[in-house]
């Protein structure tokens, strides 16, 4: 529509300046004539800039939509494609149209532009800034997260003639002066690419085996879902501490509002998985000795607590200290490389498995044969269970996707305890029947079994499939 009435203008002002350069007039007395010519050119290359500009803002925008970049075009740009197209018009107007000539007119130009250049100094300063923060590839663009030497981290909404607007996280307008932005040093968080890198730092104690510390981290960085899988998560010892080892975990996020959120998920399961492997952050201690007490032997502590393991895992938490050291009793943490299968779909399954360290992916078949990827097990979690309490088969294929640690506890190892403490049985139902009671639409249970669960729930059912498999008799 804008478009449209420019060239509305262009073609009425031409016609009516054509017709007064050819000397067929208006039908006016000569002063009016006069007047009347003047104003038709005057229009008429005004109405030409005015057309220039909009064809120029219209495929500038349409090319800018095209490659996505159309919030990052600064108004600027626009504003001295129109200072240029007036000018030109200008020019034009005071030697077609009033037919004055440029030489002088140009000369006494120069000196009102050099007084005022003296005169506006700052803000040509600001402006000659601007042009350059616009144009000057890789400074900084509309959509940028930037830091100013102040501190003051914000998002680039304008470019003004004189300003910078910036928006901070709180949604706070900053306006900063172009010529102080290029002045001090300026810090762009997304260039020269978009995604940001973060580093989160945690110290554990020098008896903690450190390949083990990294991998725990390095798998509580790569199980947050939003965080970039490229370039891929890593965990650098960059010095020694009083209390113990920092641990450096540098990670990328796909923009800069993004990295506290996903630093505090990273924060939170290093946490938990480092608690999970038995380990936990280091605080600050002294040891004090009295001279005759020997100091106390020192040393990486490699071996793996697995009954302390296996107290964490809330599927045994019905269990004493009795229960849990038989459970652990000769029991072996099993090592599984990125891409092994754990377990596969439909086989049958004897024993169930704690997450110790690493990740694994979980895969469902689908009805047209397709592998599907529905999960993803973390240190602290069980998988298995179902097979093992119920001697169902694998409801679905678990791999390993990086380095992991597993305990493997099977059938023969579980029986005596819950043959000897069968109010063991009843807790354990109790608490499977809460895990599962979420899948219950999606697991295989023949009909007979789906209105057993209706009729007396899925706890007392569970109970009494244990009992059948396990060949126990009720309490």
């Amino acid at each position: 529509m804008r478009l449209a009435l420019r060239i509305f203008l262009v073609v009425i002002f031409g016609a009516a300046y054509w017709q007064a350069v050819r000397g067929y007039g208006f039908g006016l007395n000569a002063e009016y004539e006069t007047i009347a010519k003047d104003v038709a050119g005057t229009g008429f290359w005004l109405a030409l800039a005015l057309i220039a500009t909009e064809l120029l803002r219209v495929f500038v925008m349409r090319r800018a939509r095209r490659e996505g970049l159309a919030s990052q075009m600064p108004r600027l740009l626009f504003d001295i494609a129109s200072i240029l197209a007036f000018f030109c018009a200008g020019i034009l107007i005071v030697s077609q149209v009033f037919g004055l000539e440029l030489t002088g007119l140009l000369f006494t130009s120069g000196i009102i532009a050099a007084a005022a250049g003296f005169a506006l100094q700052p803000t040509a300063t600001d402006l000659i800034a601007g042009i350059s923060l616009n144009f000057r590839e890789g400074t900084v663009k509309i959509g940028d997260w930037v830091q100013v030497a102040n501190g003051v981290v914000g998002k680039v909404s304008q470019i003004t003639w004189s300003d910078t607007h910036l928006v901070t996280l709180d949604d706070r307008m900053i306006v900063v002066r172009n010529s102080k932005l290029v002045e001090l040093q300026l810090m762009n968080y997304n260039a020269p690419r978009r995604p940001y890198q973060n580093k989160l730092r945690i110290t554990v104690g020098y008896e903690a085996p450190p390949e083990r510390v990294a991998a725990i981290l390095t798998t509580a960085m790569k199980a947050v879902p939003n965080l970039l899988a490229d370039p891929e998560p890593y965990v650098i010892i960059e010095e020694f501490a009083d209390n113990g080892v920092p641990y450096s975990m540098y990670f990328h996020v796909p923009d800069y509002p993004e990295a506290p959120f996903i630093t505090h998920q990273v924060a939170i399961n290093a946490l938990r998985f480092l608690d999970q492997a038995g380990f936990a952050p280091a605080y600050p201690r002294r040891e004090i000795f009295d001279g005759h007490e020997a100091r106390a032997a020192r040393g990486i502590e490699r071996r793996i607590d697995i009954a302390a393991i296996l107290r964490r895992v809330p599927l045994f938490d019905s269990f004493g200290p009795e229960e849990i050291g038989e459970l652990a009793g000769g029991v072996a943490l099993l090592q599984w490389k990125p891409g092994a299968i754990v377990v596969r779909e439909g086989d049958e399954g004897k024993s169930l498995f704690v997450v110790v360290s690493g990740l694994l992916d979980v895969f469902k078949q689908m009805e047209g044969g397709e592998q599907r990827k529905v999960g993803l097990l973390a240190p602290g979690q069980v998988f298995g269970e179902w097979s093992l309490l119920t001697g169902a088969a694998r409801s679905a294929t678990v791999t390993a996707a990086v380095d992991t640690g597993l305990i493997e506890i099977d059938k023969e190892r579980l029986e005596p305890i819950l043959t000897r403490y069968p109010e063991t049985l009843a807790e354990l139902s109790r608490i499977e029947a809460e895990r599962s009671a979420s899948n219950v639409n999606v697991m295989a249970f023949t009909p007979a079994e789906r209105q057993e669960i209706a009729s007396v729930g899925m706890a007392s059912f569970l109970r009494a499939k244990i009992m059948r498999f396990f060949a126990t008799s009720a309490p």
